[in-house]
């Protein structure tokens, strides 16, 4: 793959990877509603104030190497590992 495919690549993987944590979050925010049996009304700044804890941060830094070596060795082969990881489990159902 070329340097600019990788790139392009690697920029997917990091949109992924935040639209699964951003999920986690959602899913936190709407389990909280139904449990006190209210709509949910300000989950936009909900979110924001989850994406900022460490668990959030966590969950996205975990997964910087293995994109980083995507970009980096522009290899095909680096994709396959990556996408597999991702899909272990952490993508949702």
């Amino acid at each position: 793959m070329t340097p600019e495919e990788a790139r392009i690549m690697a920029e997917l993987a990091r949109r992924l990877v935040l639209f699964m944590a951003e999920r986690r979050c959602l899913i936190t925010i709407l389990s909280e509603a139904v449990r006190d049996r209210q709509v949910p009304t300000d989950w936009t700044s909900k979110l924001v104030k989850l994406q900022v804890i460490p668990e959030y941060q966590n969950f996205v830094a975990q997964w910087e190497p293995a994109i980083r070596k995507l970009e980096e060795d522009a290899e095909f082969e680096a994709l396959l590992p990556l996408l597999q990881k991702i899909s272990e489990g952490k993508f949702p159902n």
